[in-house]
Parts: structure tokens; C-alpha cells; sequence
């Protein structure tokens, strides 16, 4: 059954209108400034109004505990309340014949006639019972108050230490002009230093909102780059914090795609370099055949099927790499004795070696574990090394293969006496295509350039590792298994 096509995801559009991160930040900013100015501005207010209210009722509790003292000195004098009330609205009036002409009662001092006529408001003196004995604008003489009422009085104490009386101020909710300008005033104050606080916050959080933006705009800009092929794009931050580490990321994965298409480029011109040279011969030959220059007998079809040979290995070795790199190699693993295998390699190879003159030994270096591994992918390996070691052996030489432990995994070495390999080339030797004589290989047609870096790719899928250096009388090849 062949599936109906998928409709491909609908992205949201563009044309609605566009708000940037910057104006969506700083528009957020200024609605939580402007929450949180008012709600400090109203509590701000409360607050001082609150307070205000408190110290003008403990400066006038003063006041009133003041007066308290004033009445009980002129009850001391005096003897009794009279007159008091006329006391109460004029203090500098006469109270008794000894009065002096100018209207002053020299029996009141004058801090006292002044405190007094600072203290304001309506007075009122009630007895013990709460009887109002005096009121300062003659409304409630005669009349009770509550014991509550009472005890938000001073009382007045007389010399003898009796309590004479109860002074009660009673003052409006109407405050007086200079209250008024001094709330108004601190409001003001509040309201401004709120505003202030914003502005510098807003000035920061801007300064904050670009400093974030700005990487994030050249961050675009080079993914914007990268997706239309240019890899070369890389992002410098001088921060060090989340957007950084993001520039960072982005720039590893701009190096990794520049890595990974010039590797594609350079193998699709290896390819077709490493294809050329065994079709140009087949063409060849064929051609030639057909003209009637090489006469139509086995020995002229050999050309033709050593590179019709050549071509079926490059392009196997091409698919196991394939398979490596999508994880799709299968592995049919199974506990193995590596040394059993390397001797079995080493006898297939012995007439191989025999022909060039060089001899193959198999060393055993201590008691070695099994490893669990794929039999048949492991013989790619040791014949790709065995190979080499051969090809770059000169007559009279040898190729050993040791095998020894190495913790819980096992060493596997091929070593040779030939050439050995040139300094700069052994970072190289894994790769595609790569052949330390360039020249050698393609010439002969003994290889196709991918035999080492199949081993590679087949050794890391059993999770191994592999590597090449220069022993004392030639190369040294090296990998390890668990």
C-alpha cells in the first residue's frame, strides 16, 4: 500500500504583525513598574498619613497631659473650679481682684499662658463621676460621659495627690493648613522618588534587554546565513552566560557542518577520482576490442575483470560506511579467543606473504580474555591490516601480529619491517581515500583507498579503538576489544 502524501506543517504567518523581543520586554517592564509604582505610592501614602495622624495624637496626648498639670496647679490655687471657663476661652483674662490692669492673671505664668494657647480645640473638664463641670464652648456642662470616654482624658491631680477632675481635648478630623502642606509635600516626595526608581530602572532594564538582544540578533542573522549554505558563520559573545553557551553551540555546529561538506565535497571528488581510473581501463579495453586491437580471447577480458573486481570492492566498502555511520550495521557478536583468529588470518595469508619473500608470525603475550565480537567484520579488519603490512614489506622482512591483554579489553598489534610512515601523514591515515603513497595504490590497483578507515569504523562499532604509530623497525597498527 503506498501511503497518501503528508501535507507539510502550515508555519504561522508573517504578515501578522511582528514585535520584537526588545518591545515585548521593555513593554512588560514598564506594566510591572507601573503596578508596582502605584501600589508603593498607595501603601507609601497610608502609610505616612497613618503616621502623621499618630504623632499629632501623642504630641496632643502630651498636650493634654500638660494642660492636666496646668488645671491642677490652678485648682491648687484656687481651691475650686470657678471661673475656669472663662479661663478656657480667654487664658489672659482676670480671675481675681488681684489682677493686674493690663488683663493678665498674675497667677499663671506666662509658658503656661503660652502653652496654652497653643494647645487649641475644645476643652472639656469632667469630675471623677464624668460629670462635665466645664466646657469651653458651653454645650455639654451638666452632662456625662462613659468611663471609656474618660480614660482617654488626663487626669487631673490635685497637690494632696487626689483627682480632682479629668481634662478631654476634643479636636476635628479638619487638619490645619500647615498639616494639610506637610502630607501634601510628602506625597509629592514619594511620587517622585517612585518615579525616579522607574526611570532608572527602565534605563537598566533596557541597557540589560540590549545587551541580551544584540548576540541573539547576530545569532539570526548567521542562522539565517548557514541555512542558505554559508558555514562559515561564527558568533562572539562577551558574556558568559546562557546565550553564550547557546553562540557557542552554534558555532560548534557551523564548524561541524563546514567539516562535514567539505568531507562530502572532497569524497564525492575522491569517488569520482578513484571511479575514473578503473572505468577509463575498462572503456579502454573495450574499445579496443571492439576496434579488433586486442583479439577477442580470455587473457584480454582480465584487464576488464580486475577493475570490474576493483570497482565491486570499492563500492562494498562504500556501503559499509554507509551502514556505520547510520548505525545500521549489524554485528553478530559472540565470545571469540582473538589469538585462534589472528593464527587463522596469519595461515590464509602465508602464501600471500611467501610470494613477496616475507614471513608472518603470531605472538601471545599472557593469558587472554575472551572478547565478544563479530567474527566475520573482525576478519576485515586483520585482512585490511595484514595487507598493508605485507604490501609495505620489503623481501626478507616479516609481519607479526601480537595479542596481549590490556586490563579487561585485549591489545591487538600488526606490526612490519618496512618504511614505516611519515610523521605527518599518520594523523591522515584513517580517512578516506587517504594512502600515505598516494601514487602506489592507485597505480597498481591493489586498493581503493577506503581499507583502513573500514577497519576504523568497524572497530568503534565493537565500541574499540584504533590507531597507527611508527615502531622501531617499521609501522605499527593497533586496536583494542572488550
Amino acid at each position: 500500500m503506498i501511503d497518501p502524501p503528508r501535507t507539510p506543517a502550515v508555519s504561522p504567518s508573517r504578515d501578522s504583525v511582528r514585535f520584537p523581543i526588545f518591545a515585548k520586554f521593555m513593554g512588560a517592564l514598564f506594566i510591572v513598574l507601573l503596578i508596582v509604582g502605584l501600589l508603593i505610592t498607595g501603601f507609601a501614602r497610608r502609610a505616612v498619613e497613618t503616621e502623621f495622624q499618630r504623632y499629632i495624637e501623642r504630641n496632643r496626648r502630651l498636650q493634654t497631659d500638660g494642660l492636666a498639670q496646668i488645671l491642677a496647679r490652678y485648682y491648687d490655687r484656687n481651691g475650686r473650679w470657678d471661673g475656669v471657663n472663662e479661663l478656657l476661652n480667654r487664658p489672659d483674662a482676670p480671675l481675681s481682684a488681684s489682677a493686674g490692669q493690663h488683663g493678665h492673671d498674675p497667677n499663671l505664668p506666662d509658658k503656661e499662658r503660652r502653652f496654652w494657647q497653643v494647645i487649641g480645640g475644645r476643652i472639656l473638664i469632667a469630675d471623677v463621676n464624668g460629670l462635665i463641670i466645664v466646657d469651653s464652648e458651653g454645650q455639654m456642662e451638666g452632662k456625662t460621659v462613659d468611663e471609656h470616654t474618660l480614660h482617654l482624658g488626663s487626669p487631673i491631680i490635685s497637690r494632696d495627690g487626689r483627682q480632682v477632675g479629668t481634662t478631654l481635648v476634643a479636636v476635628g478630623n479638619a487638619r490645619s493648613a500647615a498639616q494639610t502642606s506637610f502630607l501634601r509635600q510628602m506625597q509629592q516626595a514619594v511620587l517622585l522618588a517612585v518615579l525616579a526608581a522607574g526611570g532608572v530602572a527602565l534605563l537598566l532594564g533596557a541597557l540589560l534587554t540590549w545587551g541580551m538582544i544584540r548576540p541573539l540578533r547576530h545569532l539570526t542573522t548567521a542562522v539565517h546565513a548557514t541555512a542558505h549554505g554559508d558555514f562559515s558563520q561564527r558568533v562572539q559573545t562577551r558574556t558568559n552566560d546562557e546565550i553564550s553557551d547557546l553562540a557557542d553551540a552554534f558555532n560548534q555546529m557551523s564548524f561541524q557542518l563546514d567539516r562535514s561538506e567539505t568531507a562530502r565535497r572532497q569524497m564525492t571528488a575522491d569517488i569520482a577520482h578513484e571511479l575514473r581510473t578503473p572505468l577509463t581501463v575498462i572503456q579502454g579495453n573495450i574499445e579496443a576490442l571492439q576496434d579488433g586491437i586486442f583479439p577477442l580471447i580470455p587473457e584480454s577480458l582480465t584487464p576488464i575483470a580486475d577493475k570490474a573486481a576493483l570497482l565491486t570492492r570499492l563500492v562494498e566498502d562504500l556501503r559499509q560506511l554507509a551502514l556505520v555511520e547510520a548505525g545500521q550495521l549489524h554485528l553478530n557478536r559472540q565470545p571469540i579467543h582473538i589469538l585462534d583468529l589472528a593464527k587463522r588470518l596469519a595461515q590464509a595469508f602465508q602464501p600471500i606473504a611467501a610470494d613477496k619473500g616475507v614471513r608472518i608470525h603470531v605472538v601471545e603475550s599472557g593469558s587472554l580474555p575472551l572478547v565478544n565480537v563479530d567474527s566475520q567484520r573482525m576478519e576485515q579488519v586483520f585482512n585490511n591490516l595484514l595487507s598493508n603490512g605485507i604490501r609495505h614489506t620489503p623481501a626478507g622482512g616479516a609481519v607479526t601480529i601480537r595479542c596481549q591483554p590490556e586490563g579487561e579489553r585485549v591489545r591487538v598489534t600488526v606490526s612490519d619491517t618496512g618504511e614505516g610512515i611519515p610523521s605527518d601523514k599518520l594523523p591522515h591515515l584513517f580517512e578516506r581515500f587517504y594512502r600515505a603513497d598516494a601514487g602506489r595504490g592507485r597505480e597498481d590497483g591493489s586498493g581503493t583507498g577506503l581499507g583502513l578507515a573500514v577497519a576504523k569504523s568497524i572497530v568503534e562499532a565493537h565500541d574499540g579503538t584504533i590507531g597507527a604509530e611508527n615502531g622501531v623497525d617499521g609501522a605499527v597498527f593497533w586496536f583494542t576489544l572488550k
